[in-house]
């Protein structure tokens, strides 16, 4: 084979390579972008709430936008941690409400709430201190707006 000939074909070569790595590069693009897209309208989260007093209290999540409540979960003790898995469209068309309630004379009476709006498919943390209040903790592919982020 020329020299000329084997340079022709080293460039073709290169040259389907290069096209090859474009192509990929493109569909990685567009797998990205549609679960972008994907993922600002739909929400999976798993929220992880944790007790940082030893005051009994009860904690409920309430997500208006997709008509879901949690139960209310009841702590006795510091450092219990329960789940909730949250799952719907459009989670943050409204703004999340998160109430606590304390126990005074054998009857649950609300103490505090929060509020503010999640989307996203991942996790984030509720920790309640002596004062009752939820606190959000280490959001995890989770965006939070409007609210006590």
């Amino acid at each position: 084979m020329t020299e000329k000939a084997e340079q022709n074909r080293t460039a073709f070569k290169t040259g389907i390579i290069k096209m090859y790595w474009k192509m990929w590069y493109s569909l990685a693009t567009i797998i990205t972008l549609a679960n972008c897209i994907l993922s600002i309208t739909s929400c999976k989260i798993k929220v992880k709430m944790q007790s940082k007093t030893d005051k009994p209290f009860q904690i409920q999540i309430y997500v208006p936008a997709i008509k879901m409540k949690t139960e209310r979960v009841t702590f006795t003790n510091r450092d219990e941690i329960r789940t909730a898995l949250i799952k719907g469209e459009n989670c943050d068309e409204k703004h999340w409400i998160i109430k606590t309630w304390k126990k005074i004379d054998n009857k649950w009476i609300p103490a505090k709430e929060t509020k503010a709006k999640f989307e996203g498919l991942g996790s984030f943390g509720l920790s309640v201190k002596d004062n009752l209040l939820p606190q959000i903790t280490n959001r995890f592919a989770v965006a939070c707006s409007e609210g006590n982020c």
